[in-house]
């Protein structure tokens, strides 16, 4: 199994707004494509309004291609568009 991480700093205050706009209209699309999700993880100490999140991939073949179709897929570009405002 291959592990992706993936991190990434959310403007300051908007930590909450994101979570729950992603909660809402990214999770269930984006864990369809990517496959599977094994950990959304947010700072409690540290630097703060930081995400990482962990998708696992059979192989190296199957993981490039999956992120790369998330972004441009219809559900994708709406729900980049909603939680990076």
């Amino acid at each position: 199994m291959i592990i992706e991480e993936r991190q990434y700093r959310i403007a300051a205050g908007r930590l909450s707004e994101y979570l729950a706009i992603y909660e809402k209209l990214g999770l269930q699309i984006q864990s369809r494509i990517l496959g599977n999700l094994i950990g959304y993880f947010r700072s409690e100490i540290g630097e703060l309004s930081c995400l990482v999140h962990l998708w696992g991939y059979e192989s190296l073949t199957t993981a490039p291609s999956a992120g790369r179709n998330w972004p441009n897929s219809p559900n994708g570009k709406t729900t980049c568009g909603n939680a990076h405002r």
